[in-house]
């Protein structure tokens, strides 16, 4: 559920989502009866830090068009009457620029330099890496929103920078130290997205953290990363988890995925397969050629059996002629 179909579904509901005025970047949310149901629970606070700074980009956004349409008194009584004087060449001027001013603000540097990265065309890598808190969350909402479209070129360069820009390393370190469960729980949420093996033991390790919804979110990411070495720690967790919010058709369902991702790509090495395949290919051909003397094998069969004929053939009986009368 990406942050702009979050963003439209409470506004369809009568949601407001608000900053809290104290600059401290709290969300702020106001909803009625029955309309917050626990799937839009946790997608606000999956997508916490992303939606926070959509709403100071706007709020932004909001103060510079003020300062821009703020006039000086002088300007007030000059406008003015221009409103029953259509033909006024000032209030012309003042029509044609309106436009122009109020479409400044919503071009942002941050937003055109991610499209690039995104495209695979050269992009300002200070734009990206800036400290601004703003736009460091605005940055990572574009990533990650690339991550889960299906774009797979896209997916793979958001898949880099998001790991070239530093925002893996911050992900992991707001799930082991963010004050805020909902903050653990969707950073570990991001690292999911990401679907890096090099998550998976900052993951294996949130499966202790004291927020059911953190162990949650830490075992749905591990489901989606596939790593294989997360299967006995699950099955550790299916033993002992007790919370109503982590159910063990949760684990269970991240069991099968990995299991499932294992049969796909196993990790088996496959070099092995071809040293059985090349005797395969070879035992034909030397068979063919031992049996190659074969003809002359069987020409010598036939003479041995013409020689052991020929001596059984009849042969006359010595004849025993009487003797003759010898005549004087």
């Amino acid at each position: 559920m990406s942050v702009a179909s979050i963003m439209q579904t409470c506004a369809e509901l009568g949601i407001k989502l608000t900053l809290k005025g104290d600059d401290s970047g709290r969300l702020q949310v106001d909803a009625p009866k029955g309309t917050l149901t626990a799937s839009i629970r946790e997608a606000l606070a999956a997508h916490k830090t992303a939606i926070v700074a959509v709403l100071k980009s706007k709020e932004l956004s909001s103060q510079s068009s003020s300062r821009i349409s703020a006039l000086d008194p002088d300007e007030t009584v000059t406008r003015t009457p221009t409103r029953h004087t259509s033909n006024s060449p000032e209030a012309t001027k003042l029509i044609l620029e309106e436009p122009l001013t109020n479409s400044t603000p919503h071009v942002d540097p941050a937003e055109t330099e991610v499209n690039k990265l995104l495209a695979g065309e050269a992009y300002d890598a200070s734009v990206i890496d800036s400290r601004n808190l703003a736009t460091r969350q605005l940055v990572s909402a574009q990533l990650l929103t690339a991550l889960a479209g299906r774009n797979s070129a896209q997916q793979n360069r958001a898949r880099q920078a998001f790991s070239r820009h530093g925002f893996f390393d911050e992900a992991t370190t707001q799930l082991r130290s963010a004050d805020s469960p909902a903050e653990r729980a969707a950073a570990a949420r991001k690292l999911g997205a990401v679907c890096n093996s090099e998550a998976t033991v900052h993951l294996i390790a949130a499966l202790d953290d004291g927020a059911p919804e953190v162990r949650r979110a830490a075992v749905e990411s591990l489901g989606q990363i596939g790593d294989p070495s997360a299967i006995a720690p699950l099955n550790e967790v299916l033993l002992r988890e007790t919370s109503r919010q982590l159910p063990a058709a949760v684990v269970r369902h991240a069991i099968n995925s990995i299991a499932v991702n294992e049969v796909k790509h196993p990790s088996a090495p496959e070099s092995s397969t071809p040293k059985l395949e090349a005797p395969r290919v070879r035992e034909p051909q030397e068979e063919v050629k031992m049996e190659m003397p074969a003809p002359t094998g069987k020409r010598e069969i036939f003479a041995d059996y013409l020689s052991a004929v020929e001596p059984r053939a009849p042969q006359a009986p010595p004849v025993n002629l009487p003797a003759m009368p010898v005549s004087n």
